[in-house]
């Protein structure tokens, strides 16, 4: 009968080499999904028509402001394979961004776009 430490390094010896007959097994999935060039350029399309739509950046809250500068455009030049095109959609989306930096005010007007504006009742006194 084999010592224990005889059987430990028999079990173990495989361990973490290659598995035995690894080439009857396909390769792991990729470990996150990866959406086609086309849908990226279809969202970068859609985020650009809306930058292009606004009179200023005041139109959205400050949580859409800060996802259609900052996160959006860089999140979806992630995706793109070719870090030429990427560069092409950021300078469009730049360009865009900064045409609303150069006609927004610097505060949000009170009263307009506002959700107390949008959501108070009408018969509500204003300023209360």
């Amino acid at each position: 009968m084999p010592t224990r430490s005889a059987r430990k390094s028999s079990a173990q010896s495989d361990l973490f080499g290659a598995p035995a007959q690894a080439e009857l097994f396909p390769p792991p999935p990729p470990d996150r999904y990866v959406p086609k060039p086309e849908y990226v350029r279809s969202a970068f399309i859609s985020h650009l028509q809306k930058l292009a739509e606004a009179p200023d950046w005041w139109i959205w809250h400050d949580f859409e402001i800060k996802r259609f500068r900052d996160e959006w455009p860089q999140h979806l030049a992630d995706f793109l394979p070719d870090r030429q095109e990427a560069a092409e959609w950021m300078a469009k989306i730049n360009a865009e961004i900064a045409r609303l930096d150069a006609c927004s005010p610097t505060e949000r007007t009170p009263g307009r776009f506002t959700a107390r504006a949008l959501f108070d009742p009408p018969w509500r006194i204003p300023g209360t």
